[in-house]
């Protein structure tokens, strides 16, 4: 499996988990937009049914509710534009060998895992469509 970054991308190193699935990194070709279409829909998919819905109490809530959506987004959630299957139905049917632990992968909170990801500053710098969780 390949796992691709865009070429803006502020990860310098591969997610630690990762790893223990055969996933090879690598960016994607300047200029390629359509490369990362699906990845820009899930996103504005997620800000949709969740960030924009959800009110969190606090990080152990933020973190509880984040966990939850992505298990329901990856395992049970129906995509119409792929044939009404679940993101772990799409890759178990081209890597049938995957386990589903793949699928179980926790989120991770990027600000906590050191300098090879951006500052605070930096990011501030750049922007993103979610806001920082207090």
């Amino acid at each position: 499996m390949i796992s691709e970054l865009n070429p803006s991308s502020s990860f310098t190193t591969t997610f630690p988990g990762s790893l223990k699935f055969g996933c090879i990194h690598k960016r994607i070709p300047n200029r390629a937009w359509s490369y990362n279409s699906d990845v820009e829909t899930v996103h504005g998919t997620i800000e949709k049914e969740f960030f924009d819905l959800e009110n969190f109490t606090g990080l152990k809530d933020f973190h509880q509710r984040v966990a939850s959506y992505q298990a329901y987004y990856n395992l049970v959630r129906a995509n119409m534009n792929k044939q009404y299957q679940s993101p772990w139905q799409i890759v178990h049917a081209e890597w049938p060998k995957m386990t589903i632990g793949l699928a179980k992968l926790q989120p991770l909170m990027l600000d906590w895992l050191g300098p090879d990801y951006i500052t605070r500053e930096e990011y501030v710098l750049r922007g993103d469509d979610v806001p920082w969780l207090p």
